[in-house]
């Protein structure tokens, strides 16, 4: 231990020690300096810290790190990373609550690894993927959490989020399907300005507040997504149908609408209001009095498409039932996933017959609560859940049972 010749950000010089070349506020743990490191190579920052000094910021910057792994200390991993230009991974160890990091790294995106015990995360705070589960327990997104990020397919957002934030994902022009879980209560303002080909949104019973989803797109660059949107598209975009489906207690609706009607959805305990923001067209339903199924949206009227209650046809005995939906299960997988997505993971084997045996639990499961999803967003979900559960299981074998004996 020793004396620091700098003060802690107080006006008080306080004692440090060292860690791996790493040097530490013993009182305010902060992380005074950092060693030096060769170009692209790894910072571990060393658990027991809990901040970084700006001093100890600027050395790691001219270090150029390519990623930076935080411990269980940091609880809140709250870092201005201005200039990091080498940076490409900000990985999180079990144990820290808060992300809210600013990043300007010139032309790379930053891919955040969470941990299962992240609380709260900020702006661009999350992994690089199409698919983006944010994990159970999150009770905090930021504003604008994912704006122009044009790389996301599909959202999953658990029912510990309370409130989808302004913005939220704004400009997503690529964003496909969005799924509100139960525990999810309101919405913020422009949450999809501009996610201009958004199909599919599910609001749990939980929900209750105003969902705008206009057609507007502007042309953008992002680092999280693919190059500029040319409005090539738009015009099919604008004539897809957009599917709302709406949980109101043991009711289910779905309301199919024109994308290029620009709707508004408003709901409020038993009360939905559509309304077409072109026509200025308003549709009142009593949830009620409204049978549940599957309803078009036309010129401001609600048309019956289909009831859930309808049974099935009597000619389908389960034995013919259970056929076709493994035929089109097999047909699904076939079109959706491909060897070498497999080969990818580097499943061979037991393995990959696993996964197959674990993603067809889960669907028939889904058909057996009359969920039958084949497109790709709905396949790669249950490939990726059983790819998860496969690893569980693994690691429950690779890891020691020490209890014996203690």
């Amino acid at each position: 231990m020793g004396i620091f010749s700098r003060n802690n950000g107080n006006g008080i010089a306080e004692k440090t020690y060292e860690v791996d070349g790493y040097v530490i506020g013993v009182d305010s743990h902060k992380i005074y300096h950092v060693p030096k490191i060769q170009v692209g190579s790894v910072y571990i920052l060393p658990n027991g810290a809990t901040g970084l000094t700006q001093a100890a910021l600027i050395e790691m910057r001219n270090s150029k790190p390519k990623q930076i792994i935080v411990p269980s200390s940091f609880k809140n991993f709250n870092v201005e990373f201005i200039n990091f230009e080498n940076l490409g991974l900000i990985k999180l160890q079990e144990g820290v609550e808060e992300v809210k990091c600013i990043f300007d790294t010139g032309k790379n995106a930053v891919d955040v690894e969470l941990p299962t015990t992240i609380k709260k995360i900020g702006k661009n705070n999350y992994p690089i993927v199409h698919h983006l589960n944010i994990p159970n327990g999150v009770v905090e997104i930021a504003p604008l959490f994912a704006t122009h990020d044009t790389n996301l397919l599909s959202v999953n957002i658990p029912g510990t989020i309370k409130t989808i934030p302004q913005g939220a994902f704004n400009q997503c022009r690529n964003l496909q399907s969005v799924v509100f879980n139960e525990g999810v209560e309101t919405s913020e303002r422009d949450v999809f300005r501009g996610t201009n080909n958004l199909q599919l949104l599910e609001i749990p019973s939980t929900y209750n507040g105003i969902i705008d989803l206009p057609m507007e797109a502007r042309p953008v660059s992002n680092k999280r997504g693919n190059s500029k949107y040319d409005g090539t598209r738009f015009k099919e975009e604008e004539s897809s149908t957009l599917k709302i489906k709406v949980k109101r207690g043991e009711k289910a609706f779905e309301f199919d609408i024109k994308r290029g009607e620009r709707p508004s959805i408003s709901i409020e305990q038993n009360k939905i209001t559509i309304k077409c923001n072109e026509s200025q067209q308003i549709i009142s339903i009593d949830c009620n009095t409204l049978e549940d199924g599957v309803y078009n949206v036309e010129n401001g009227n609600l048309v019956a498409k289909q009831s859930v209650k309808q049974s099935v046809d009597s000619k389908n005995t389960p034995e013919k039932l259970d056929d076709k939906l493994e035929q089109l299960f097999q047909k699904a997988i076939r079109v959706n996933l491909e060897d070498e997505d497999f080969e990818i993971e580097g499943l061979f084997g037991s393995d990959r017959d696993k996964v197959i045996q674990y993603m067809h639990e889960a669907f028939m499961f889904q058909a057996s609560m009359k969920i039958i999803r084949t497109d790709a967003i709905s396949i790669n979900k249950l490939f990726q859940d059983a790819i998860n559960k496969l690893e569980q299981e693994r690691n429950m074998l690779e890891t020691p049972n020490n209890s014996n004996g203690r």
